[in-house]
């Protein structure tokens, strides 16, 4: 949960980084707006539906679509 709480605030290291294209930086945007960190952590912490590992694999899941989406346009 620490990795997951800590990442969020370093976003913006995140959407600086010079090894990410257009892409990469628009899906990062994409991950902030959409709040899906903040569902996970909820989702962990506040209403037990999720573990820390199923909350990381729909983490994953959720950054795939938002990737193609970006990617098909």
């Amino acid at each position: 949960m620490n990795q997951i709480a800590n990442g969020f605030e370093s976003m913006q290291r995140w959407l600086f980084r010079p090894d990410y294209d257009a892409t990469e930086r628009a899906v990062v945007g994409d991950i902030e707006a959409r709040l899906i960190i903040p569902q996970a952590i909820s989702n962990i912490a506040l209403e037990g539906t999720m573990t820390p590992e199923t909350a990381a694999e729909w983490l994953q899941e959720q950054v795939e679509v938002m990737l193609a989406e970006r990617q098909a346009q």
